[in-house]
């Protein structure tokens, strides 16, 4: 860890610092701790700091710093929900080398503000300080709002077809690079219903997580839907709707989306659920049903949803500006895999309606993928068709200059490197390329873990796409589980690695910085 400590953030003031008369409730006082990663030096190369403070009210403070700076001095007004973005500025005055974002906090003249956050070199992956309190493999990993993480359920031992010994849940602390197992703080519980496997965790823009369905170590349905509320890190059991229309279900999908609830009062925030397993006649059948749940009423909405295709292992992404669509695609059916995707406004499902030169669904058929929102659209990669790797990146067009519905991508160009990959890390980058990175190789019953990592660039405008090599992970990695920070930058917790034999569960962390 390195320190940068701002003595005092002064307001309307003309200077700050020991010698000067604090005037109370006119400054106020700010100290920033600046965390980065054990095997980083982010200011290597770095000149100047740029510190943002970018406020409720869309005006951006802005101030650069010599990299020695120990006190400053920035005038504004205080104000609450503040966000400071701090980036690592090279000797050519542009290029940024390193950044950092914080949550958000408040300027109070009558509270000096604790700013942390956590500050690495951009475009590398890098291994946190801290590891996970438990090695674990098919978890859920959800970004709370004070930048910690909520790790819940998984496998620590096993594989993706036997997983065994499942984990309770923890809090990861991006900030200081830890784990509650390892804190003074108690991490949160929910006996009897905090271990399960072929879940879903989705958080909402407060903070709460709605964890729902998968099944426990017995491989028997869980019931229990439990809530997670960030501010008392508590979970509650939800019962205030009719259980007997909400079917305990494992291998399902989930996605937050806008729902539009058709009475004038505009969008609500939402989950929408759709598919998986459930018990039938003795055995696990596959369901077409789909749930809405309110995220504000805190209950479920709508349970009666038909998809026209039942699946499971499939993807839901939200996609269009005002994120009130929710795309499904892939997945596993009755009879094979499944190649028609489907819309779903909240209402129903309807399969993908093609314009010119698209289709209603997959070229190629898949389940272990990542579906990316990107820009007009969601990009699918990677995968396996159940017996061998996919290497075929396909696009859902939303409708725009190259139409809509779903279109293959043509691959003008791959570096030696270039493998098929499912279980992999994929995320859409700010600098317009998708990173394709991790997972594994598979073929027939051979399995290869990747620490390789690669950048896919769509060609403007067309449907030509080339994939080139970028910096590694440093570690073989395969199904871990990524969470999309508030600042763009990606976690990656857990998976698999290489054992003694066999792949075995990874209690690492890493962290890329975009």
């Amino acid at each position: 860890m390195k320190a940068l400590v701002a003595g005092c953030l002064c307001w309307f003031l003309l200077g700050c610092g020991t010698d000067v008369n604090r005037v109370p409730g006119v400054d106020s006082a700010l100290s920033l701790r600046i965390y980065s990663p054990p095997a980083q030096d982010p200011f290597d190369g770095v000149s100047t700091l740029r510190m943002t403070l970018q406020m409720p009210e869309g005006r951006d403070l802005i101030i650069n710093l010599d990299i020695g700076t120990t006190e400053f001095l920035m005038e504004g007004s205080p104000a609450h929900g503040v966000v400071m973005l701090l980036e690592g500025v090279g000797v050519d005055g542009q290029t940024v080398i390193s950044s950092g974002q914080s949550a958000p906090f408040d300027l109070n003249p009558a509270k000096p503000a604790e700013v942390d956050l956590l500050f690495a070199r951009k475009g590398e992956f890098a291994r946190l300080l801290g590891d996970l309190g438990h090695k674990r493999f098919g978890h859920t990993a959800s970004a709370l709002p004070d930048g910690r993480v909520l790790i819940f359920g998984g496998a620590s031992s096993g594989d993706l077809d036997s997983p065994e010994n499942f984990p309770p849940p923890e809090v990861y602390n991006l900030k200081t690079q830890t784990s509650c197992v390892f804190e003074e703080e108690l991490c949160p519980r929910y006996p009897g219903a905090d271990r399960r496997i072929g879940h879903s965790a989705t958080a909402a823009s407060t903070g709460e997580v709605l964890v729902f369905g998968g099944e426990d170590e017995g491989f028997e349905l869980v019931e229990e839907i439990l809530l997670f509320d960030p501010v008392t890190a508590t979970f509650s059991r939800l019962s205030n709707f009719d259980q007997t229309k909400i079917a305990p279900r494992a291998y399902h999908a989930a996605a937050g989306f806008q729902f539009d609830d058709k009475t004038g009062g505009g969008f609500r925030e939402a989950v929408l659920i759709s598919g998986g397993e459930v018990d039938g006649a003795g055995k696990r059948v596959l369901t077409a049903n789909g749930l809405v749940f309110d995220l504000q009423a805190e209950t479920f909405t709508q349970t009666d949803l038909t998809m026209v295709h039942p699946r499971a292992r499939h993807t839901l992404t939200t996609f269009r500006e005002d994120h009130s669509r929710v795309l499904a695609i892939g997945g596993e059916g009755s009879v094979g895999l499944v190649n028609p995707a489907e819309i779903s406004d909240g209402d129903s499902f309807w399969v993908v309606q093609p314009g010119a030169g698209g289709r209603d669904g997959l070229l190629v058929p898949r389940v272990n993928h990542s579906a990316v929102p990107v820009p007009g659209g969601v990009m699918v990669l990677g995968g396996d068709d159940m017996l061998e790797s996919v290497d075929a990146p396909e696009i859902f067009l939303a409708g725009a200059a190259m139409g809509a519905g779903i279109f293959s991508l043509q691959v003008q160009a791959a570096h030696q490197g270039h493998r098929a990959r499912r279980g992999l890390i994929a995320a859409w980058l700010p600098s317009g390329v998708v990173l394709y990175a991790g997972g594994e190789f598979l073929s027939a019953f051979d399995r290869e873990l990747l620490d390789t990592a690669e950048a896919l660039q769509i060609e403007e405008g067309a449907l030509n796409a080339a994939f080139s090599q970028a910096a590694p992970i440093g570690q073989k990695l395969s199904f871990p589980a990524v969470t999309i920070l508030p600042s763009g930058a990606l976690l990656i917790t857990g998976g698999m690695k290489p054992g003694a034999g066999d792949p075995e569960a990874s209690d690492e962390v890493w962290y890329y910085n975009p």
